[in-house]
């Protein structure tokens, strides 16, 4: 298999950039996001080798093609190994009906599946950077803050700022982020919503003389080497349950910036066994009216029980717009998102994915009956996906016997409230994972305004 050296922007076709420039370039000097010029491709051969191999193995094979000359084969099996090496667990599998598997991402340091991409993009953005300074800029809506943190912290000659909506995400998110004592971390309460942080984000990125003095960085979902990195537990997933069933699962995937179902998306076009892509949107339903209308519209963001989720307009949905429509015409749809793209590429889009609005109070109720069922306790992300999972088959009844996968994102107590709320009972951290402590918080208050974040950065 031919490595992929060649990285193109979403809103060019002149732009050709490798792997290494990825990891410490986020966005394109045009403001858009890396995407391959083409995707891995892996044979079904791999398939039975995957299933019993530790996932460090099946991690350094998927990612391999991706770096080209990044790091030599040995570097990157090392540097994999390494990375996963504090987990509790690794992308276990737990049925819970007689067709439907809990994948438990939430083995990480911060308990939730950004640990999988950012331990990983930590040592590899380091060994790019070949000791020169660098600032992390990236904006969270709860999850990505924390494990970038974990993740950078006390790394030399990097400052990490964090930007997360203030009073918008779970108080345990936040307390992640800001109590670890990091010298180089700065986590910033910004007043305003996700998206306000995500814009903030873009806005100084897109100041190409501030970026470079700064030699700022992005370690969000924006960066498509996490993109990459999530590819792998899919791959995990995925033999495993087709090794068992002889068919390949749906994935349904708590939907909040497009990133991690994109992963999905890519994965899929790696020839991996995937079957249906089911999106499980909050209130912030974006992405549900779209496969709906072919029209991206913006609405107010509404606070919900999954904080995560809570985005109206999701980064990454552009890359997939660029594979659905190509440069010239995403161009033009990104110019007026809310005309509706043409009927053939609506069909398409509604091949690939499948999208379901999910409220609180339903999501609460599934969290509850899965609790009394199984004795399984969920986060309110995942268990918008149970419930867009119980949708899809009630609009398919071929879906009712389709094996599917749910993407469980984050451990119940990151969100004990909502948890105990639904279940009566008091979700507890892991053993020996502590409890971040209130009197260590530090964090600076930031308006929504580019000319304070510059100031400050």
């Amino acid at each position: 298999m031919a490595d992929i050296v060649d990285y193109l922007s979403t809103r060019d076709g002149d732009e050709h950039q490798t792997f290494a420039h990825l990891l410490t370039h986020a966005l394109a000097r045009n403001g858009g996001l890396y995407v391959p010029a083409a995707w891995p491709s892996f044979a079904p051969t791999v398939f039975a080798r995957w299933v019993d191999a530790p996932y460090q193995a099946v991690a350094t094979e998927v990612l391999r093609p991706f770096i080209g000359d990044a790091f030599t084969g040995a570097r990157l099996a090392a540097l994999i190994e390494e990375s996963y090496r504090s987990f509790r667990h690794l992308a276990p599998l737990d049925q819970i009906d007689d067709h439907t598997w809990l994948l438990d991402l939430t083995g990480g340091p911060t308990l939730a599946f950004k640990d999988y991409p950012l331990q990983v993009l930590a040592p590899m953005t380091q060994a790019a950077l070949a000791g020169r300074p660098a600032t992390i800029l990236t904006a969270t809506s709860g999850d990505t803050g924390a494990a970038a943190v974990a993740a950078f912290a006390d790394r030399p000659g990097i400052r990490v700022i964090v930007l997360f909506p203030d009073n918008r995400i779970a108080e345990i998110q936040r307390l992640q982020m800001t109590t670890t004592g990091a010298a180089n971390v700065q986590v910033c309460a910004v007043d305003g919503t996700f998206d306000d942080c995500q814009a903030l984000v873009k806005g100084l990125f897109a100041e190409q003389d501030t970026a470079r003095r700064a030699n700022l960085m992005a370690v969000n979902s924006i960066n498509f080497a996490r993109i990459a990195i999530q590819t792998v537990y899919y791959a995990v997933a995925a033999v495993k349950i087709y090794q068992k069933t002889g068919t390949p699962p749906a994935f349904i995937v708590p939907t909040g910036n497009f990133g991690n179902i994109y992963a999905g998306y890519g994965a899929r076009l790696m020839g991996l066994p995937i079957g249906p892509l089911v999106i499980a949107n909050n209130r912030n339903d974006a992405i549900t009216r779209f496969l709906s209308s072919g029209a991206l519209v913006s609405r107010p963001v509404v606070a919900t029980t999954s904080p995560a989720m809570d985005i109206q307009i999701p980064s990454n949905f552009e890359r997939y717009l660029f594979d659905l429509l190509g440069h010239g015409r995403l161009k033009a749809f990104l110019a007026d998102p809310t005309t509706p793209i043409d009927a053939s590429a609506l069909a398409a889009a509604q091949e690939h994915f499948s999208a379901h609005a999910v409220d609180d109070a339903q999501a609460s109720q599934a969290l509850a009956a899965l609790a009394q069922k199984t004795g399984h306790m969920v986060c309110p992300h995942t268990a918008t996906a149970l419930v867009a999972a119980t949708k899809a088959a009630a609009q398919n009844p071929a879906f009712r016997t389709t094996p599917r996968i749910i993407i469980a994102t984050a451990h119940p107590a990151k969100f004990p409230d909502t948890v105990q709320a639904a279940t009566a009972q008091a979700p507890s951290f892991p053993k020996g994972v502590p409890t971040p402590d209130p009197a260590k918080e530090r964090v600076t208050s930031l308006p929504a305004s580019l000319d304070a974040l510059r100031a400050m950065l």
